[in-house]
């Protein structure tokens, strides 16, 4: 601090509860900026302030990522397999995220939404019937059109509890609705449920449609073997510009050794 010029400082830690939480600190070129006058009439409020808000938010995203996880165990009740496909992908998703940041401009608190948003891409399919989301065979076109609906269904669930948290206007609400309403846009435009095209798709909507597919072909369904890692990757490969955005393929590709490690964690958890 001193190379940068920095004379005085004052930090002051935040507590909630009795809960340690953080420190906030303050530093000036100024010599004896932090007197005593200042500090009790102005900068300790002006503190305090900043505490409530940090504290405020804290307990925003702890109720928010607490419903998350409701909603994923719920999920998981009906589909074991569910709930194991939605911390692989979310780390996939990340693997991607970080690997594509200065691509897409992204930077670590972006990155870190995307990995915590990631897991509720499906939670639309809580309403989808058992008859359809546990259908052992492949499903007819009436049956396909029903689960396309878990799109707009949890793009539905996830905007009323983010205005439930009073999170709707927060940063990362952006971000998970694209996921959990875009995550089945294809990048020529054939998917759905808006049919949007190459980069008018966003981004972190086209990461988690590689991640997604890559863990869903990866692994045994009643109505399909599990693909090999390696044919996994060449089907991304074939199907680059058409269903995928080619910079997340290469990507997935880039990282082949970091998938199969996530892989094999999952593998020896059940053993």
């Amino acid at each position: 601090m001193l190379k940068k010029g920095y004379k005085s400082s004052y930090i002051a830690p935040i507590f909630e509860r009795e809960e340690f939480i953080g420190v906030i600190a303050l530093s000036s070129t100024r010599k004896n900026r932090f007197d005593y006058r200042h500090l009790r009439v102005q900068i300790d409020v002006i503190i305090k302030l900043i505490s409530i808000l940090v504290v405020s938010e804290i307990y925003a995203i702890k109720g928010l990522k607490g419903t998350a996880k409701t909603l994923k165990e719920v999920a998981a009740l009906r589909d074991n397999e569910t709930g194991e496909h939605l911390e692989r992908m979310s780390r996939y998703s990340r693997l991607i995220a970080l690997d594509l940041a200065e691509y897409f401009g992204f930077d670590d608190e972006y990155i870190e939404e995307i990995f915590q948003c990631a897991p509720l891409h499906d939670i639309g399919k809580i309403a989808i019937p058992d008859r359809v989301l546990l259908k052992p065979d492949r499903l007819t076109s009436d049956e396909f059109d029903e689960m396309k609906e878990h799109t707009t269904v949890g793009r539905d669930i996830i905007i009323k509890a983010l205005k439930n948290l009073h999170m709707d206007e927060k940063s990362f609400s952006k971000i998970l609705i694209n996921i959990v309403y875009g995550h089945h846009e294809n990048w020529d435009g054939s998917g759905y449920p808006l049919g949007q095209k190459g980069e008018d798709i966003p981004p972190e909507s086209r990461i988690i449609r590689v991640a997604d597919v890559y863990d869903a072909l990866t692994c045994k369904r009643p109505y399909k073997k599990a693909w090999s890692h390696q044919d996994t990757l060449d089907y991304l490969a074939e199907n680059s510009g058409v269903l995928f955005d080619p910079e997340c393929v290469k990507s997935a590709q880039r990282l082949s050794s970091k998938f199969l490690k996530v892989a094999a964690q999952f593998q020896e958890s059940d053993l």
